[in-house]
């Protein structure tokens, strides 16, 4: 019996960009938790906490963001092999905002 089932990864470029200011941040990737990380904070001189990969088998990822202080919580599926970048912000004092692309953000 020979393995029929190809299992393909795909990465999931990941930038946090605007608003964090010394968050806990924690993302899941399809249920499995792929960062997690005390004080980031948004460096104001290239609008960048962090970046990183994350590799999935799925061809769309559901990708949940949770960062305190704050009630930041969301959730988005994301077609990582159509858009293998995705720059998440924090906007006001609840609001995470996504952002896919086909290439890499440039920041500045």
């Amino acid at each position: 019996m020979g393995d029929h089932t190809r299992t393909t990864q795909h990465a999931l470029h990941i930038a946090l960009v605007d608003g964090f200011r010394r968050h806990a941040v924690v993302i899941v990737v399809d249920g499995r938790e792929v960062y997690r990380r005390d004080g980031v904070t948004t460096d104001p001189t290239t609008t960048v906490a962090d970046t990183f990969q994350a590799a999935t088998a799925s061809r769309v990822a559901h990708v949940a963001v949770f960062a305190i202080p704050g009630d930041y919580v969301a959730s988005l599926d994301v077609d990582v092999a159509r858009h293998p970048h995705l720059a998440i912000s924090l906007v006001g004092e609840s609001t995470v905002s996504f952002e896919t692309s086909a290439h890499r953000f440039r920041h500045r």
